[in-house]
């Protein structure tokens, strides 16, 4: 029986997490806090196709949780710098583990390597 519920975890959830490809980029970005990432690059870790990956990126972008990094080339991603919004995003990656095990593959993220 759950006994208590984290709420500051659970609006972080409803804040950036919401869909399925959201709570992937978030679980990838928490569980790579200091990686900066193409979009082609987060495709190959999270077996999301590019054309569905980015509106939920511009989205968490436009929410201040990721950012866009200026590239010569294509355009990088990493985890916001805001200290808060990071840890938030590390234990939101680990409890993710948690929340897979608990309703099903539907929510899997990539653990880190």
């Amino acid at each position: 029986m759950l006994n208590w519920v984290d709420l500051e975890l659970l609006a972080f959830i409803e804040d950036y997490a919401m869909g399925r490809v959201q709570w992937t980029l978030t679980a990838y970005f928490g569980n790579h806090p200091d990686s900066e990432v193409t979009a082609t690059m987060l495709a190959e870790h999270t077996g999301i196709s590019e054309p569905n990956l980015r509106q939920p990126l511009r989205t968490l972008v436009n929410q201040g949780l990721i950012e866009l990094a200026n590239a010569d080339e294509a355009p990088r991603y990493r985890l916001a710098a805001n200290k808060r919004l990071r840890a938030l995003a590390r234990r939101f990656a680990r409890q993710s583990v948690l929340f897979n095990r608990t309703f099903g593959k539907a929510m899997t993220a990539p653990q880190p390597t």
